[in-house]
C-alpha cells in the first residue's frame, strides 16, 4: 500500500521557477558551458543576452537573443534562449500566462528548425507544466520520457519526470517502473537509487532508507552526495532532524557532481540573503558549491564552535509545517492585495513565485512568533505576529489580512481601523491610536514602523535554541601584533566573575573547570582555527568576592576580517555562554613605522615563561577594562619599523595624551606617565612627551604605568604616538580604560 505523498514530493511549480531563475539551469547535471574567446558574432550576442540574464535585464536579454535569430535562423538555440527569457521573467501574476505562451511559441519554432534539439523538447515540458491542464502535462511527460530514454543520466529531467507524475496521478505507475528497473539489472546502483527516491517521494520511508543505507555501504563511490542527501530528507520526513543532519552535512562533504547541490538549494534558497543567491549563480565547480552550503548553515549555526550544525535540522522541521500550514492558495495579485494604498515597500528577497504565503515566508525564516493578536468581530481574517527582540534579532511586529478570493496571507501596512486595532495593543500601545478611527498621519507613523519590521522579516533569518543552563557573564577584549611571513597575532582575552562559578562542589573541590572552544572563521564562514581545551581554575578559601578568572587564545594568521565563536561552559553548575563577535586584524607591513594593539593589564612583571609570555615580560590582559580607583593602570604594546641611522642605531620619541572620555565630568587626579611623577592637572587632558630614545632593534616593546591617583572620572581616552626621528615618520594609536570608584 503506497502512503501518501510527503511534502518533499511536490515543489510547486512556482518553486521550481524561482530556482530556474537563480540558477538558470539546463537539462543534465551540468549548467550551460559558457562561450569561450570573441567566437562569431552570434555567439557573442547570445553571451551578451545569456549575461543580460544573470541581472537580470529581460529586454536586453531578448534584443540580444533577437539579434543572434536575425544572424542564424537555421539554429535553433537562439530560439530556445529567447523563449527561456519570457519562461523566466516573473511580471505581475496577469501576464504571467501570456508570457509563458510567448516562451511555448519561441521553443516550438526552435523545434521546427531542429525536431531532435533537447534543449527544446526540456524547456517545452517545463512551460506546458506551468501552464498545467491535463492535456499540457501528458505532452509534457511524452517530451521527459523521451528525454530520459535518450540519456537516464539527466538528473534534472527525471525529477521534472517525477512531478509531472504526480500532478497527473500516475505516480504509482513510475514508482513500478523504477521497481521493475532495479529489479531487472540488480548490479545497477542508478537504477536503485532512483527506486529508493520514488519510494522515498511516495511515503514508503523504511524501504527507501534501507535501500539508500545499501547503496551507502556497499557502493560508498557512487554519487555519496546524493545518497546521503537522500537520506537525510528520509530523516527529515521522519522528523529525526539530528540524525537527519549528519547525512546532510556528509551530503556536502562528500559530493561529487552539483546536482545535490541544485536539490538543496531548492529547499534552502527561500531563507537565503542577496548575496547568497549571488553567490550561488556564480559557483561552478563542486568545491566551490561545497564552500557555499558550508558557508550557508554555518553562518546561521547558534553554537558555530561545534561541528555540528542544529540551524539545517530548525529549517527542515519549518519548512514541514509551512508546507502543511502555510501553502499558498491561488495566486498574488494586485486584486487580492490588501495594501490598496501600496504604503508598504517589500525587500527583493520577497519572492513572488514562493510555494507559500506571507505568513509561511516569515516563518520559515523566524519560527513561531512570540505573541499573536487578532480580532474576531471583522468581515477580514486577519492577524499580527511579534518576535521579541532576543540574541541578535531586533523585535518585529507584521500584520496579515486573508483575503477570500485567495493569495493566502497577504502583509498588511497597519492593523486597522477601530475595534480591529484593539486587541493590538497588547503588542505595542503605539496601536491605540487607531481604535478611533483610521487617521492617515497615525496609519503613515505605523506603517513606517512596518516597512522596518517588514525589511528585517524578510533580509534576516534568525533561530535562538532556548539553552537549559545558566547564562554566564563574560567580558572579552583583544589585542594584535605583528608576526613572522606578513602574518598577524591576533589575541583574544576574556573573563569571568569567580562568583557566577560558584557551587558546593566548587568549593569542596576548590577549582573549577571551564570547557573553552574556541573558531576562527573567515567572513565566508571558512574555518582558520579551531581548539577545545579545559581551563582549571583554582578557587582558594579567602578568594575576593570580585575576583576573576582571566584567559586567552592566540591565533597566528592573516590579516583581513574574521569572526570569533567562543564558547564557554562550567558543567558542573550547568552554566553556558556563546558568542560570535566580529574581528578585524591589521596588516603590519615590513619597514613601515605602526604601533600594534595596545593591551590593557591587569599585571606587567618582567621575565618570560607562562601562557600570559610577551617578549621579556609576563602580562596578564584585563578584559573588562576596567581599573578601580587609584589602582595603577597598565599596558603594553609594541613599536615596529623603526629606521636605522647610519652606525645601525634606531632614534625615536614616545608622547602620550590622556582625556576624560566624551561627557565625563569630575576631576583628574595626579598622572604618572612612563614612571614619570608629580605632574598635576585638574581639567582638560594631560600630554606627556617623552625623551628622545635610542635602541639598535627596528623593533620595541613598553610598558606603560598609570597612576590615576583619586581621579573621579569613569573613562579615559589614551592617545600613543611614535615619532621615528631618523625616518621622520609618525604613527599613533588610541585605546580606552575606566575607573571605576570604589
Amino acid at each position: 500500500m503506497i502512503a501518501p505523498i510527503t511534502r518533499f514530493s511536490k515543489p510547486a511549480a512556482a518553486f521550481c521557477t524561482a530556482l530556474a531563475l537563480m540558477v538558470l539551469p539546463v537539462i543534465g547535471s551540468a549548467p550551460a558551458p559558457a562561450y569561450q574567446g570573441q567566437g562569431s558574432e552570434k555567439e557573442q550576442a547570445i553571451q551578451e543576452g545569456r549575461n543580460a540574464l544573470k541581472i537580470p535585464s529581460f529586454e536586453t536579454a531578448r534584443e540580444a537573443f533577437r539579434r543572434a535569430v536575425r544572424l542564424d535562423r537555421n539554429d535553433p538555440m537562439p530560439r530556445v534562449w529567447l523563449g527561456r527569457s519570457y519562461f523566466l521573467e516573473r511580471p505581475d501574476p496577469l501576464d504571467r500566462e501570456a508570457n509563458m505562451e510567448r516562451a511555448l511559441r519561441e521553443f516550438d519554432r526552435a523545434l521546427r528548425i531542429d525536431s531532435t534539439c533537447r534543449e527544446a523538447r526540456y524547456w517545452k515540458s517545463r512551460v506546458l507544466m506551468r501552464l498545467e491542464g491535463r492535456g499540457n502535462l501528458m505532452e509534457a511527460r511524452q517530451l521527459l520520457e523521451a528525454l530520459v530514454s535518450e540519456d537516464p543520466f539527466y538528473e534534472d529531467v527525471i525529477r521534472r519526470l517525477q512531478e509531472v507524475h504526480i500532478e497527473l496521478g500516475s505516480f504509482t505507475y513510475y514508482l513500478e517502473e523504477r521497481r521493475t528497473a532495479a529489479e531487472a539489472d540488480p548490479g545497477d546502483p542508478m537504477a536503485t537509487y532512483r527506486y529508493a527516491e520514488a519510494l522515498r517521494q511516495s511515503g514508503e520511508l523504511g524501504l527507501a532508507e534501507a535501500l539508500l543505507l545499501r547503496l551507502r555501504e556497499s557502493r560508498r563511490d557512487f554519487l555519496p552526495g546524493r545518497v546521503n542527501f537522500s537520506l537525510a530528507l528520509v530523516l527529515f520526513d521522519r522528523e529525526q532532524y539530528e540524525e537527519g543532519t549528519d547525512y546532510y552535512l556528509d551530503a556536502i562533504a562528500f559530493m561529487q557532481n552539483t546536482v545535490p547541490a541544485r536539490m538543496m538549494w531548492e529547499d534552502a534558497y527561500l531563507i537565503a540573503k542577496l548575496d547568497e543567491m549571488r553567490r550561488f549563480r556564480e559557483a561552478e565547480t563542486v568545491e566551490d558549491f561545497r564552500d557555499f552550503f558550508r558557508a550557508f548553515w554555518k553562518r546561521r549555526d547558534p553554537t558555530k564552535t561545534t561541528v555540528d550544525n542544529e540551524r539545517i535540522g530548525i529549517h527542515y522541521e519549518r519548512l514541514r509545517t509551512a508546507w502543511k500550514n502555510y501553502q499558498m492558495t491561488g495566486v498574488r495579485a494586485a486584486w487580492n492585495d490588501p495594501d490598496r494604498n501600496k504604503l508598504l515597500r517589500i525587500p527583493p528577497t520577497y519572492d513572488l513565485d514562493a510555494p507559500f504565503n506571507d505568513m509561511g515566508l516569515v516563518y520559515l525564516r523566524h519560527g513561531e512568533p512570540d505573541d499573536r493578536a487578532w480580532t474576531h468581530e471583522v468581515d477580514v481574517d486577519n492577524m499580527s505576529w511579534k518576535y521579541d527582540a532576543k540574541g541578535q534579532r531586533q523585535e518585529m511586529i507584521l500584520h496579515f489580512e486573508k483575503h477570500k478570493l485567495g493569495g493566502g496571507w497577504r502583509f498588511v501596512p497597519t492593523p486597522g481601523p477601530g475595534q480591529y486595532a484593539i486587541s493590538r495593543t497588547s503588542l505595542d500601545a503605539k496601536y491605540g491610536a487607531l481604535q478611533y478611527g483610521m487617521d492617515q498621519q497615525a496609519v503613515f507613523r505605523l506603517a513606517q514602523d512596518a516597512n522596518v519590521d517588514l525589511r528585517e522579516a524578510l533580509t534576516q533569518d534568525t533561530h535562538v535554541p532556548e539553552f537549559e543552563v545558566t547564562p554566564l557573564t563574560v567580558f572579552n577584549d583583544e589585542a594584535t601584533f605583528k608576526a613572522a611571513g606578513g602574518m598577524s597575532r591576533y589575541e583574544a582575552y576574556w573573563s569571568i566573575p569567580l562568583m557566577e562559578l560558584m557551587s558546593d562542589a566548587v568549593v569542596q573541590q576548590q577549582a573549577v573547570d571551564i570547557g573553552v572552544s574556541v573558531s576562527l572563521f573567515t567572513k565566508d564562514y571558512r574555518e582558520v582555527y579551531r581548539i577545545q581545551r579545559i581551563q582549571r581554575v583554582p578557587v582558594l578559601p579567602g578568594t575576593p568576592v570580585d575576583a576573576m578568572t582571566v584567559d586567552q587564545e592566540v591565533m597566528v594568521v592573516r590579516p583581513g576580517s574574521y569572526i570569533l565563536a567562543l564558547q564557554l561552559e562550567e558543567s558542573t553548575g550547568n552554566k553556558l555562554q556563546v558568542q560570535e563577535i566580529e574581528v578585524n586584524i591589521p596588516e603590519y607591513p615590513e619597514d613601515e613605522l605602526d604601533i600594534s594593539g595596545i593591551e590593557i593589564a591587569l599585571h606587567i612583571l618582567e621575565g618570560e615563561g607562562g601562557r600570559f609570555t610577551k617578549p621579556g615580560y609576563r602580562v596578564w590582559p584585563l578584559p573588562t577594562r576596567t581599573y578601580q580607583q587609584g589602582q595603577p593602570a597598565q599596558i603594553y604594546f609594541d613599536i615596529y619599523g623603526l629606521a636605522k641611522d647610519e652606525i645601525g642605531a634606531t632614534r625615536y620619541r614616545v608622547s602620550y595624551q590622556l582625556d576624560p572620555g566624551a561627557g565625563e565630568t569630575g576631576t583628574l587626579g595626579r598622572v604618572s606617565i612612563a614612571g614619570l611623577l608629580g605632574r598635576r592637572q585638574t581639567t582638560g587632558s594631560v600630554v606627556f612627551m617623552g625623551d628622545e630614545e635610542s635602541g639598535i632593534f627596528s623593533e620595541e616593546h613598553k610598558v606603560l604605568t598609570i597612576e590615576l591617583g583619586d581621579s573621579s572620572f569613569r573613562t579615559y581616552r589614551l592617545m600613543i604616538t611614535v615619532e621615528d626621528l631618523v625616518a621622520q615618520r609618525r604613527a599613533s594609536r588610541r585605546t580606552f580604560f575606566r575607573i571605576n570608584p570604589r
